[in-house]
């Protein structure tokens, strides 16, 4: 069982009472379709759309919005999907590059 599990229970219960809860569903769309589709590079896409999910953050801090909550559902999702296809061994990488590093 992942660090994630319980929050990823909780994922589909959040998209529907937590309205930020989805608000980077975009970048986390773009992974699920990279990895559906990507045979090789998948370290590649999970570093790119980490960093994106970065970058969405610290945007959307630059513009006012000081809640996190869409970083860290988004952080929950991102492990979800990667969990589905089998690449929980990427979620380091994932998790190093979502926060900036």
């Amino acid at each position: 069982m992942s660090d994630f599990a319980v929050e990823m229970s909780r994922l589909m219960y959040a998209e529907h009472t937590v309205p930020v809860a989805a608000n980077y569903a975009t970048v986390i769309s773009g992974l699920r379709r990279q990895l559906a589709t990507s045979k090789e590079k998948k370290r590649k896409t999970v570093r790119w759309l980490g960093r994106e999910l970065w970058t969405w953050a610290v945007r959307d801090v630059q513009e006012g919005n000081l809640d996190d909550r869409p970083l860290y559902w988004a952080r929950v999702d991102g492990h979800a999907c990667l969990a589905h296809f089998g690449l929980q061994k990427h979620g380091g990488m994932f998790e190093f590059f979502t926060r900036g590093f």
